[in-house]
């Protein structure tokens, strides 16, 4: 059970509790839908490199996507406004309500952002808030991960888990955690901030404020920390040299650019990856054994190229695990791409608008 904090027409509502059975929302979106055919739902799928959104209908189909690219907005207003620029895309007398999953510390229950490290100025900030004003239209927001571990589980790669870990591998890690088919949201409502475990205690120091998280060596953004280092401390090497121009590009072309001179067989991207999936296999092993959940779903763009770290990831684990523990591990690539952290989102709206 957990409280929801709704922005609807008529402003703050009183909080509800909720418990999400989405055996139950797989068997109840039919006649949902019957009921209200021309209703839809944005879900928005916030990334610290690109915001996705969709307009979902009741029987969890996208029927439209947009997308943007917010790799040098990173101020309150200049976000919503960005996100103002992308409901515009989608005909607003046909959305019944808009749902965000959102990277950092979120409050579902109050709607807000607490801090994010992809966007340092968002301290407390009342999203929700922010665009229920704008709109008019009933508002729910969440952490990313969360969002994209409920599409995966709805219709995706977790479909028939009711318990498992799933995390996010982009720009920065994303994690959360489902038991028995809900949410797990923590004491203060939001958990499943993997990328801050601690991996290396005097690694490099991480957006957050701390120091050798998972994030800073197995994300996006630690890949090209480990370029820029690599660059650095020898520039003339021969291996270097056909990635070496990929500095000063978006951190997306960045990754995309070392996974293909990795499988084409660059020594040093290699490396870059199996360093990436070294750091990874220590970051799970702690989550599986502080946790006793054995299921792990693996999202995220990079998750793409999982053939570059995956098996280094594997034997990490297996050197720090319990041997019959790491027997009953199993790692699924997620299956919905982009299209993840939007049904999630839409789900979250349609279970709340049916209450």
């Amino acid at each position: 059970m957990r409280n929801v904090c709704i922005l609807g027409k008529g402003g703050l509502q009183a909080a509800l509790t909720i418990k999400f059975s989405f055996r139950k929302v797989k068997a109840n979106l039919t006649k949902t839908m019957a009921e209200d055919k021309d209703q839809f739902i944005v879900g928005v799928d916030l990334g610290g490199t690109y915001v996705r959104a969709g307009l979902v209908d009741r029987m969890g189909e996208i029927t439209q996507m947009s997308k943007r690219a917010v790799d040098e907005i990173r101020s309150q207003k200049a976000v919503v406004d960005l996100l103002m620029e992308l409901m515009g895309t989608f005909p607003k007398e046909k959305v019944a309500a808009i749902s965000l999953g959102v990277p950092g510390i979120v409050n579902a229950a109050m709607g807000v952002v607490h801090a994010s490290p992809h966007f340092s100025e968002w301290k407390d900030f009342a999203l929700q808030k922010e665009i229920f004003k704008n709109l008019k239209k009933s508002v729910f927001i969440d952490n990313d991960a969360n969002r994209i571990a409920l599409g995966e589980h709805w219709k995706g790669a977790a479909q028939e888990w009711d318990t498992f870990l799933m995390l996010t591998l982009g720009t920065g890690i994303g994690g959360a955690i489902i038991i028995n088919s809900q949410i797990f949201h923590g004491t203060h409502g939001f958990t499943g901030e993997f990328g801050h475990i601690v991996v290396e205690a005097s690694g490099p120091s991480c957006p957050c404020g701390g120091r050798g998280c998972l994030e800073t060596f197995a994300s996006g953004s630690g890949l090209v920390r480990n370029l820029k280092e690599v660059f650095e401390s020898d520039e003339d090497s021969l291996e270097l040299k056909p990635i070496a121009s990929l500095l000063g590009q978006e951190s997306s072309t960045i990754v995309a650019g070392l996974a293909s001179q990795a499988e084409k067989g660059n020594l040093l991207a290699r490396d870059m990856f199996l360093r990436f999936g070294y750091y990874l296999g220590i970051g799970l092993a702690s989550l599986v054994s502080a946790t006793g959940i054995q299921k792990i779903i693996l999202g995220g763009g990079i998750s793409a190229s999982s053939g570059l770290f995956l098996n280094e990831c594997r034997q990490e684990m297996k050197n720090r695990l319990y041997a019959k523990t790491f027997e009953g591990v199993e790692i699924r690539l997620a299956k919905l791409g982009d299209r993840a952290g939007i049904l999630g989102s839409g789900l979250v709206a349609l279970q709340h608008l049916k209450k």
